[in-house]
């Protein structure tokens, strides 16, 4: 009877032995940081034991803006470095610049903004809203380096005041007017014309057009 229940003791001891050794093979295969100390098996040194019973690494400086991947060691969060993930990383100083037109540094981000006349967009580049579509010119328009400018179909026109509809230039207040002997200037809209003085007539003469008297002859 003695000998059956030693060897029940015996037996019920290796079992569990046999279960704590089986706990542990399978902590080393489930967790990191786990170390063998001769026949102890226990957490790293650097490493803790959580309440779950996983190894998690220590980090003594600790890590601000990150959590902790290797005994003090740490993996900072998007826009933070330093050895504690507690400095900010200016990301408008890198190259090349998350920004195309300009660039604010913001606590572990930055923002972007465009110039006058561009919208953002979502790669962080401006796109140029200014075109000849929104401009609203009465006439066209010409875009040159980025800047839309109203134009005008003639000469005798130039932009008015409001820079977008045209208004006339009289060429024959300005002297401007390149009329031949014997013709007036008559301003027109975006022109103007050379008409005859009065008891002149326009002929075809000699190849060529001429104001000539209607009391005078035509030679043939």
């Amino acid at each position: 009877m003695l000998v059956l229940v030693l060897l029940s003791r015996f037996y019920l001891l290796t079992r569990t032995q046999t279960l704590e050794q089986d706990r542990w093979t399978d902590r080393v295969q489930l967790s990191r940081g786990l170390c063998r100390y001769g026949n102890s098996v226990e957490c790293c040194w650097g490493w803790t034991q959580t309440d779950g019973g996983r190894c998690q690494p220590v980090c003594q400086q600790g890590c601000k803006h990150g959590h902790c991947v290797e005994p003090d060691t740490c993996r900072c969060h998007l826009g933070f470095s330093g050895k504690a993930c507690n400095h900010d990383l200016n990301e408008c100083g890198l190259k090349p610049r998350p920004c195309k037109h300009r660039c604010m540094n913001t606590p572990g981000s930055y923002k972007c903004f465009c110039q006058d006349g561009y919208t953002l967009q979502a790669d962080g580049s401006c796109r140029n809203v200014r075109t000849c579509y929104h401009a609203n010119c009465q006439y066209g328009c010409e875009v040159m380096k980025g800047a839309v400018r109203c134009t005008c179909p003639s000469p005798g026109l130039r932009l008015g005041p409001d820079r977008r509809s045209c208004v006339d230039v009289n060429e024959c207040a300005l002297g401007r007017d390149t009329c031949p002997h014997r013709r007036k200037c008559i301003n027109t809209f975006g022109s103007f014309l050379c008409r005859c003085h009065l008891g002149f007539k326009l002929t075809y003469l000699d190849g060529r057009y001429a104001c000539i008297g209607e009391l005078s002859p035509v030679p043939l």
